[in-house]
């Protein structure tokens, strides 16, 4: 039973930290957006 439960605690750290990395990556790709629009305005 100890086996299982340690297994499940590990599972839910792995999960915090792929949310938290979709996150981050999000934020960075809307920052990357962001800048992107700006260069069109800038060209036209």
């Amino acid at each position: 039973m100890e086996k299982k439960e340690n297994k499940r605690k590990k599972r839910k750290k792995k999960m915090m930290k792929k949310k938290e990395r979709r996150e981050k990556k999000e934020k960075m790709v809307g920052g990357r957006c962001g800048k992107r629009d700006g260069y069109v305005q800038e060209e036209n």
